[in-house]
């Protein structure tokens, strides 16, 4: 009796891995003060959003990367 089909085994696999690894990223900084993130003048407080806007962009581009290279690995390997 099959229970889930072979192609679909790596992809939940790989997303429960990933979703342990947020929740233990999650679980390391709770409540950890962090000084970038709390600016204290008008210059520091354009840093911190230029920080942000640099990291959002960043993500747009290297979480789908990641997530083809993973897709590309299991299909063709």
């Amino acid at each position: 009796m099959k229970i889930m089909n072979r192609r679909l085994i790596g992809p939940v696999i790989g997303i429960g891995i990933a979703s342990m690894l947020v929740y233990l990223g999650w679980w390391l900084i709770q409540g950890k003060q962090f000084d970038v993130l709390a600016p204290s003048g008008d210059i520091a407080d354009q840093q911190r959003n230029l920080f942000i806007f640099t990291v959002s962009l960043i993500s747009l581009v290297v979480v789908p990367v990641f997530v083809m290279l993973g897709i590309f690995a299991w299909k063709y390997s």
